[in-house]
């Protein structure tokens, strides 16, 4: 319900240096699936191209993510797994997202929507743990039993693992939220 789902737009990565890179998009957004808007059959509508464009999205959104290496190399962060005999790493991540939706119809509000999250990765020799907060505030959410005014939604996640032997790795993972 936090994620953005499926968008299209145009994203930019800049490394201002070798530990540090920052990415921006600017999309068409995402829709709101807390919202529980349905089709009349009951399902979600379409989030595939070209049928998304039948269905209401943001008039305008932004993301931009910067990600700090505090150690190790990037390549390693490109999966939540450390196997063993890897180097210690830890990389910090911090997003904001906005968006002003299409009205859904007469007598529903615009929805402008705006959030925050912020992660940590750590990967240690054979050992790995990942937690993530968000906070997401929704003006205008409309729901099939009406209209509420605001809502604000918090998300958070942990995950650790490690690996048993070479070829075999034990992850739990925690996560929860909803709204506040």
């Amino acid at each position: 319900r936090l994620g953005l789902g499926r968008s299209q737009g145009v994203e930019l990565t800049w490394m201002p240096s070798d530990a540090v890179r920052i990415i921006m998009a600017v999309s068409d957004g995402s829709l709101t699936r807390a919202g529980l808007i349905t089709t009349p059959s009951g399902g979600l509508p379409p989030t595939i191209p070209p049928w998304s464009a039948l269905v209401f999205d943001a008039e305008w959104a932004l993301t931009v993510r910067g990600e700090w290496l505090l150690g190790g190399d990037w390549a390693q962060f490109q999966e939540f797994t450390s196997p063993p005999g890897s180097d210690t790493g830890v990389l910090l991540g911090l997003a904001v997202h906005g968006q002003h939706e299409e009205r859904r119809g007469i007598g529903n509000p615009k929805t402008d929507s705006w959030g925050f999250t912020g992660d940590l990765s750590v990967a240690l020799d054979g050992i790995s743990f990942f937690a993530s907060g968000t906070y997401h505030h929704q003006k205008g959410y409309s729901t099939p039993v009406g209209n509420i005014n605001t809502v604000e939604w918090l998300g958070w996640v942990f995950q650790g693992s490690t690996y048993l032997t070479a070829d075999t790795e034990w992850f739990m993972r925690w996560e929860g939220g909803g709204p506040k």
